[in-house]
């Protein structure tokens, strides 16, 4: 599944927003509130910590399901087809506390019908946020980018996960766990918002020792602040 956030103006119907949790069930039909362009929507709201994970998963037999998940900060993470034009699903993972909203909607403009809309909590994940910027004295690679290492350790019980959030540059993730081998945010995910790259690698395997945690850009001579979060997540996930 392909996850983008995504610049999106949503009406003040947002105000009818209601908390939730578990399996709701609803009907998008005309009289509801409209995204731009003419899709009915329902809004829902979850209260969410920071490394939080939460499935979200809407289907319907009458219309091409489309979700939006929207942070307190403002981004937005959408899905359109989860493996079927009926079922749309994203797996959340809380980069902040606070109220995230739901918008159960639709691709097409003007359809609707019953559907229903399952949001499950997944567990916890402990979370370690490093603030930290790309500057001219730093070192540099080969090609001239500048790097920061960042070095953890691991008791080997949980999975890691690695999400790189840059302040001004396009960022680039190199992870090497304990045995050597390095994975990269090339193969991993990428998310965006007004043309800003935010990327998450893994969950990567759990296992014992010391991490590197590589933190550079895709151009050469790019500096600027970065947020980092090492997320060691919960059993199953």
């Amino acid at each position: 599944m392909k996850r983008f956030f995504a610049a999106l103006i949503i009406t003040p119907a947002l105000a009818f927003a209601q908390p939730s949790d578990g399996m709701q069930s609803g009907v998008l039909e005309e009289g509801d509130p409209l995204r731009p362009g003419g899709h009915y929507y329902d809004a829902y709201t979850l209260n969410l910590q920071e490394g939080e994970l939460m499935t979200v998963r809407m289907e319907s037999q009458e219309f091409d399901t489309y979700l939006l998940v929207r942070s307190p900060s403002g981004q937005e993470q959408y899905n359109d087809d989860f493996g079927s034009t009926a079922v749309s699903q994203i797996d959340l993972l809380a980069t902040e506390d606070g109220t995230w909203t739901v918008w159960a909607t639709t691709f097409s403009a003007g359809s609707g019908g019953q559907y229903t809309l399952n949001m499950e909590r997944q567990g916890q994940a402990e979370v370690r946020l490093i603030q930290d910027r790309l500057d001219r004295q730093d070192e540099r690679l080969l090609k001239g980018e500048y790097v920061d290492f960042h070095t953890v350790e691991s008791n080997g019980q949980r999975a890691l996960r690695v999400v790189l959030d840059p302040l001004g540059f396009t960022g680039f993730l190199a992870v090497t766990d304990p045995s050597g081998t390095v994975h990269r945010s090339d193969s991993g995910e990428m998310m965006e918002m007004g043309g800003v790259q935010m990327l998450t690698l893994g969950p990567l395997p759990a296992m014992r020792g010391r991490w590197q945690v590589a933190v550079t850009t895709m151009g050469m001579g790019e500096v600027g602040a970065y947020d980092l979060r090492l997320l060691w997540m919960p059993p199953g996930n």
